[in-house]
């Protein structure tokens, strides 16, 4: 029985990855990704799917041209699993191409999220790329749930839904492109270090998504959801994986803000929550190559009062929207602040300590340093290689005044002696290994 299984799980393994060897698909411009929700009753979920798969249609349409599924439009014929998860994806050519004009391939990725928040079920709207999963754009809507109980109730919910999506998405396609590369290569991901759902409080990854939508505006964002649809896009079209690697972590847990017990003498009633919205954030931060913490001052964790501003409507294209100003905490500013000088692009690795042949580089994985690659100094008078990353264990400070998180070491093959705190060193242009059989170059 064992012996059958093992057959028909190789088997299965054998006929996706010569699936994905045979077939390769270019990607549609555009793709709308299921309904994603997060924390959601199963109760709330049951009486709203009809709605929710009308909307998805609707949403399609008023972002793509001729929105089909994936499998019918192109006729593959993929494994049953890759088969099942294709069907939820709606795919077509993008309206407006020039919010992905920028970035290769130009292809977005739509992604409709339902998660609530205290008495509020929000909706959320995300514009990424369909291969890296970095955010382009979000925009987000919020209902109460009494009025949306009493939308189904009268039948209405589909048409609500409609309407609002295709508000949403106006907005997400009209947003200026973001460029796909920025002079820093800080790319931050947020994550849960617990992830908490309760009826009365909402769900903490729907927090997350707000704060996402804000940081989108300042500096590259990496989806911390959505890689799941990524990977099976990948593997349907027979392409490698290749999403954006976050350099920075910032690992945020939620709690809610204690409340005042009941007097002795009364019995235990429910407390309302009073408006607005208020947690207790906790923030820590790590670097993206060993995954390692990163000491803040004055001591880790960071552990602040973080609240939603008034939900507000806003008149936008179509009709209104509610909105809530979500405000950035600070030390998270400074945070990404003090990165992107760490990791700017245009700065070239300054040695910051010598320690026999092995010079210590404030520029590591992160900035683009890949193990064993060549680097020259002086001229080309200094000459050696990457052979090791480090991390901020060492309590180095890079001569440009920001702590290094993660570094680089370099093996010093020749002119040892030349090089001191200071050095800089820039790419070897040599070709290695040297073409063979050798080639003289003509001269006049």
């Amino acid at each position: 029985m064992k012996l059958h299984i093992l057959k028909t799980g190789l088997l299965l393994t054998w006929s996706a990855a010569l699936y994905a060897q045979e077939i390769k698909q270019p990607w549609p411009s555009g793709l709308v990704a299921p309904w994603r929700t997060l924390g959601i009753d199963p109760d709330a979920l049951r009486t709203a799917r009809k709605a929710l798969k009308a909307s998805h249609q609707t949403l399609a349409q008023r972002i793509l041209e001729t929105p089909a599924n994936l499998l019918d439009a192109r006729g593959l014929t993929p494994p049953i699993k890759a088969r099942l998860r294709a069907l939820e994806f709606l795919g077509g050519t993008l309206k407006k191409q020039e919010i992905v004009s920028n970035h290769r391939p130009p292809s977005a990725l739509i992604e409709p999220v339902w998660c609530s928040l205290y008495q509020y079920n929000v909706l959320v709207l995300t514009l990424a790329h369909s291969t890296t999963n970095q955010l382009l754009a979000s925009t987000h809507h919020g209902v109460e749930k009494k009025q949306w109980d009493l939308m189904v109730k009268n039948q209405s919910l589909e048409t609500y839904l409609n309407q609002k999506l295709s508000q949403m998405a106006d907005e997400l396609i009209t947003t200026p492109p973001a460029l796909p590369k920025s002079p820093s290569a800080f790319q931050l991901a947020l994550l849960l270090k617990r992830e908490s759902t309760r009826r009365d409080e909402g769900n903490s990854w729907c927090l997350n998504l707000l704060l996402e939508e804000a940081l989108s505006q300042k500096t590259t964002v990496v989806r911390s959801l959505g890689a799941d649809h990524i990977l099976a896009l990948n593997s349907l079209f027979g392409f490698p994986p290749t999403p954006k690697r976050p350099t920075r972590y910032a690992t945020l847990d939620w709690n809610p803000p204690p409340q005042k017990p009941p007097l002795p003498q009364k019995p235990p009633l429910p407390q309302k929550r009073l408006l607005p919205p208020s947690w207790s954030l906790t923030l820590e931060f790590s670097e993206g190559v060993f995954a390692k913490s990163i000491p803040q001052p004055p001591s880790p964790p960071i552990t602040l009062n973080w609240s939603l501003g008034a939900l507000k409507p806003e008149t936008i294209q179509g009709g209104d929207r509610s909105l809530w100003s979500v405000a950035l905490p600070q030390p998270l500013l400074d945070f990404i602040a003090q990165e992107h000088q760490a990791l700017t692009l245009a700065d070239q690795p300054l040695v910051v300590k010598t320690q026999g042949a092995w010079a210590y580089l404030d520029r590591g994985r992160g900035w683009g340093l890949a193990m064993g690659d060549r680097l020259v100094a002086e001229s080309g008078q200094v000459k050696g290689h990457v052979v090791r990353y480090f991390g901020p264990e060492l309590s180095l400070k890079s001569s440009r005044g920001f702590p290094i998180h993660e570094g680089a070491i370099v093996y010093i093959r020749k002119g040892q002696r030349q090089v001191r705190p200071g050095t800089a060193f820039t790419y070897d242009q040599t070709t290695f290994p040297a073409p063979w059989p050798p080639t003289k170059s003509q001269t006049k």
